[in-house]
């Protein structure tokens, strides 16, 4: 497929290592995953294999900005970074071109490289640095994406330990 094809061919930027070189899924795959994809409803900030979110991108304002993702569906940040990384274009040996492009399209990159998934199931620690819970949504990504008319509740409650009881 497609996607397959650029899958095989994207991490040639970091072999090349030049800045002015990008490879991107052909403008069919880049439409279907902008329009017919989940994204993950976060903008967030990558920095030594850790991922802590920066803004939510949805009316569901469940994890706090400034939360450390420890995994997403089951992968750890770590593993994440390391599927994206190779995608990103660079300049030599300089990582800092690599972060920039994983700060700002993280969303697409983890749709392109890592899954197009149709829901979230994200295990987090709060900007006070307690594991807060596991959090699973289904999410459509933008403001005012009309989520409470498209979506439905889900059907799993996650209960968070405290100190009257879970």
């Amino acid at each position: 497929t497609d996607m397959q094809f650029y899958r095989f061919i994207g991490p040639l930027t970091s072999i090349v290592k030049d800045g002015h070189t990008s490879v991107f899924p052909n403008d069919d795959c880049e439409w279907w995953y902008g329009n017919q994809s989940w994204f993950f409803p976060f903008l967030v900030t990558c920095n030594n294999n850790k991922i802590t979110t920066d803004l939510c991108a949805s009316m569901d304002r469940t994890i706090p900005d400034g939360s450390e993702i420890v995994s997403i569906n089951g992968k750890s940040t770590v593993e994440i970074i390391a599927r994206m990384q190779p995608y990103a274009p660079r300049d030599g040996e300089n990582s800092s071109r690599v972060s920039w492009v994983m700060n700002n399209f993280f969303t697409y990159y983890y749709c392109y490289c890592v899954e197009s998934a149709g829901y979230f199931e994200i295990e987090y620690i709060d900007p006070q640095g307690k594991i807060a819970a596991t959090y699973r949504k289904i999410h459509l990504f933008g403001f005012g994406s009309d989520e409470r008319r498209l979506l439905t509740p889900g059907k799993k409650i996650n209960a968070v330990p405290t100190a009257n009881g879970s």
